[in-house]
């Protein structure tokens, strides 16, 4: 075998070892990058780290992977003596292509002689490089193991990854890409947080006059918290600056990935929209896995292990829970799904974005209803752990139910508005005991008084009596009397037309 690389410098080029400073240059930034200074420190750090070669970063379509990495490779290229080579990989589909890749942005040639992945080795073998490999998810089933071989016979280089899946290999440092930080609702300095700075940044380059101001700014706040703080989905929002105010936008966001639309035309085609740029990490999950992840979007807030298999295997597949963590776990690992703490065990959540993406394919597949009636079965049943006897798990009731306050309203609205608004309420009163223990008197009352107001309840009916009943009982609990007791007296003789001298109990 001949000592001589069956890949040479391509013509004008220089030679391997200083290819990488112009043929796989860093993009030109047109836009300073805003908010990522801690995230950009820390991934530095694990860089500059002895003996860890890899870092991926991890997180969904649109939270600034490939901005970070850009950014990260700019801070440190000089500490590298061969510089940084960034290869994109998005119109990449095929593996195989993924040394060829690498080769063109080294600025080589091939030859015949040894496959790809074989030489580039030789060739990096003795290179101090950064390698930035960009949107390697699609590529990452068949890629991972060449890039495990790579970092064993290259001692020298360096490997950042960004990606929408995790590579799941040996040598893998994960850093997983947060959304920008924005603020909470009330406070003070809202103009500080790098959401609405950004916000302001790119409605500026739209219309020039546009400012975040006292007026607007806490309408700004809340654009940038209904979009989950993604980079991609707030620039997209702030592209309308030109046709809709600050108002205008936050009250379209009730059907956000029909505004979140006409990215700029240098953009990636899977970035000109969030609907497509979800789309893109959609197409590539199994299609068990993109089943299980809509059906998983009628989840609200977030989900526990239990909850998930009741809701995938509804109504004549049952899950098993240990069987659903490994499938959950796979979502995470495709940035779909998050993890979240908590001390009630194992729990998961999806960015808002996302689940109205896993709404929608839902709904477009026609398994909505069943997925939601699922849904509302499993919390109908939780709410029955309610006569607990002992002390202990009347107290695990209660961190369960808190746990999952915003599954259980979900569940009694979807009930209320699907035909069972009798269901709804008796089950509201069936956890009377935690809304009065974990301190929710207020919006269970205004629950109860809104479904007296419902078109579906028939006046003077014994479910119109209870709800009564129970609007009028929170309300004396929180010393509105006057019309507490006339709304109990109203009952008292709705119950006594019916002969319901259990709901005479009641009241």
């Amino acid at each position: 075998m001949s000592n001589v690389s069956p890949f040479i410098p391509a013509q004008g080029t220089s030679p391997p070892a200083f290819a990488a400073r112009s043929t796989g240059a860093l993009p030109v930034p047109l836009t300073p990058i805003l908010g990522r200074a801690n995230e950009i420190d820390q991934v530095v750090r694990l860089l500059d780290q002895d003996g860890l070669r890899l870092v991926a970063l991890l997180g969904p379509g649109g939270v600034g992977k490939t901005r970070l990495a850009q950014e990260v490779a700019r801070t440190i290229e000089h500490d590298f003596a061969h510089g940084v080579c960034f290869v994109p990989l998005a119109a990449i589909r095929d593996s195989a292509l993924v040394p060829k890749a690498v080769v063109q942005s080294l600025g080589l040639q091939e030859s015949s002689a040894l496959p790809a992945a074989e030489v580039l080795v030789n060739v990096l073998a003795g290179q101090h490089l950064l390698l930035v490999l960009d949107n390697f998810e699609q590529v990452v089933e068949a890629a991972g193991s060449w890039l495990t071989r790579l970092i064993a016979r290259c001692p020298r280089l360096k490997i950042l990854v960004t990606s929408r899946i995790a590579l799941n290999i040996d040598g893998e440092q994960r850093f997983v890409v947060p959304p920008l930080l924005v603020p909470e609702p009330g406070a003070v300095d809202l103009r500080q947080a790098a959401a609405l700075d950004l916000f302001a940044q790119r409605a500026r380059a739209i219309d020039l006059n546009f400012a975040i101001h006292e007026r607007n700014e806490t309408t700004v706040a809340e654009i940038c918290r209904h979009l989950d703080g993604l980079p991609l989905a707030i620039e997209l929002a702030a592209a309308r600056v030109n046709v809709l105010s600050p108002d205008a936008i936050l009250a379209r966001l009730s059907h956000r990935l029909d505004l979140l639309t006409g990215g700029r035309r240098d953009a990636a085609s899977r970035m000109g929209s969030m609907r497509e740029a979800i789309g893109w990490s959609y197409d590539l999950l199994s299609h068990e896995q993109q089943a299980l992840f809509c059906r998983h979007s009628v989840f609200v807030g977030s989900f526990s292990l239990e909850a998930a298999a009741f809701v995938a295997g509804f109504p004549d597949s049952p899950v098993e829970e240990s069987g659903m963590l490994d499938a959950v776990h796979r979502l995470v690992d495709q940035s779909l799904v998050y993890m979240v703490s908590s001390e009630t065990g194992p729990r998961f959540g999806m960015l808002e974005t996302i689940r109205e993406f896993g709404l929608a394919q839902l709904e477009g597949e026609g398994d909505e209803e069943s997925a939601h009636r699922a849904h509302a079965e499993y919390f109908l049943a939780l709410g029955s752990l309610a006569d607990g006897s002992r002390k202990r798990e009347r107290a695990r009731w209660l961190d369960l139910m808190e746990a999952e306050h915003a599954n259980v309203r979900a569940a009694s609205s979807w009930l209320a508005d699907h035909g069972r608004l009798a269901d709804a309420i008796e089950y509201n009163v069936q956890i009377l005991y935690y809304f009065h223990a974990r301190g929710h008197r207020r919006e269970a009352r205004a629950q109860f008084e809104d479904w007296l107001r419902h078109p579906t309840l028939v006046p003077r009916s014994r479910t119109y009596a209870v709800a009564l009943v129970m609007a009028a009982g929170y309300g004396i609990t929180m010393g509105d009397f006057a019309r507490s007791y006339s709304m109990i007296d109203e009952a008292v003789e709705i119950f006594r037309e019916l002969d319901d001298y259990l709901g005479l109990i009641l009241a």
